[in-house]
């Protein structure tokens, strides 16, 4: 009888160790992030779209994102996946130059974007796979550069003709792979609603048209992912909203400074960084400037510490900050000319702010009263570490 008892005993706990070990490999920690460019804290309740209408009623985090400064595309992606500012990770914009070099960096210029070099912090992809967890990224910024000597274990150069609907697809892939091989984090970017608020304005029907558009993906993704038999975490974000452009407030820096070789002028809109030879002319520039309404303008050591964008070699001799809601043109005729803009210090431009939405099983622990681009690299780091 005792020895029956002691049978069933060890039975049972094995069976229980057998299902505790189950159900924690079930566990284990899913997360696709989205981010949509551009997408305005406030587009979910001025057009509605169900599925992200959804999504941010069951999260209970802050819904908006204060981007860091400038509030432009690459710095904050590379904030967000990283935790730290331009100041310490060296992407100050979409566009600068290495202030002792003079080397150039531009998001479009595929050659100069993929040095590794310009980019000092590393992002999380490299501390998961450094670590044995696979991760994925389609077009997240940095995440085709070989960074820290690591890139993801799945990622694509940036190319713009795949579909929006390609990209849902191997997301759907990549979470289809086997256990050993799928990642546990996933990273997608679309670019669409950015665009369109460039292009037309944040109020207009174009811009409510790309909401739909990218909602109906996400959609379509949470239709996936319930055949998958492990929990995903679904995050979305967005490292910036946008701005109306009004014709009666543009400045123009043709009017206040001469264009010559020894300035070196990167930037556009809210924000310009200045690389001038010679301290005579950097004087000159600087008084000149200093003449120009509704700007801030800095020498490099005099840019406030709270801006967290003076990186030692990238930053310029100049900067010049574009107060809202007006917009700096290089001259009168210069065709890129936007109907949305944005770039502005988050703190004195409310329409900056983006969007945070967290569903998932694995998301308790992290408790934040508001939500900053950095915050976003401990949040991920919470679950999947």
């Amino acid at each position: 009888m005792i020895l029956r008892v002691i049978l069933f005993i060890s039975f049972f706990s094995a069976l229980c160790i057998q299902t505790l070990f189950a159900e924690t490999v079930a566990e284990k920690p899913y997360v696709i992030m989205i981010s949509i460019d551009g997408y305005r804290h406030d587009y979910t309740q001025i057009y509605q779209p169900p599925n992200l209408l959804k999504i941010s009623q069951k999260s209970h985090f802050p819904h908006r994102l204060k981007p860091i400064y400038p509030s432009k595309t690459f710095p904050n992606h590379i904030s967000q996946i990283t935790g730290k500012y331009p100041v310490d990770h060296g992407i100050i914009g979409n566009t600068f130059f290495n202030r002792l070099t003079k080397e150039p960096y531009a998001i479009s210029n595929e050659i100069q974007k993929s040095q590794a070099h310009w980019y000092q912090s590393p992002p999380i992809w490299v501390e998961l796979e450094n670590i044995g967890i696979k991760t994925a990224s389609l077009f997240w910024p940095g995440s085709d550069v070989n960074l820290f000597g690591t890139y993801p274990s799945y990622y694509k150069k940036y190319d713009k003709s795949l579909s929006n609907k390609d990209r849902i697809m191997l997301a759907h892939k990549w979470f289809s792979l086997e256990e050993e091989v799928r990642p546990q984090l996933v990273l997608l970017y679309f670019s669409q609603v950015d665009s369109m608020g460039h292009k037309y304005g944040p109020a207009s029907p174009q811009v409510e048209q790309a909401v739909g558009e990218i909602d109906a993906l996400i959609g379509d993704l949470q239709n996936m992912m319930k055949s998958y038999s492990f929990p995903v975490n679904l995050v979305v974000v967005s490292d910036h909203g946008m701005k109306e452009v009004v014709e009666d407030k543009i400045i123009y820096l043709e009017d206040y400074i001469n264009f010559d070789e020894k300035i070196k002028i990167s930037g556009s809109g809210s924000v310009f960084y200045l690389y001038v030879d010679g301290d005579m002319r950097k004087k000159e520039v600087y008084e000149n400037l200093k003449k120009c309404p509704h700007v801030n303008v800095f020498y490099r050591e005099n840019i406030p510490l709270d801006y967290k964008v003076n990186h030692t070699e990238h930053m310029s001799d100049i900067m010049i900050e574009v107060l809202s809601p007006y917009y700096m043109a290089r001259t009168k005729n210069d065709s890129h000319r936007p109907k949305g803009e944005h770039g502005y210090h988050p703190k004195k431009e409310q329409d900056m702010d983006g969007i945070f939405y967290a569903v998932g099983k694995h998301l308790s622990g992290f408790e934040r009263k508001s939500m900053e681009a950095t915050d976003i690299y401990y949040f991920l780091k919470k679950i999947l570490f």
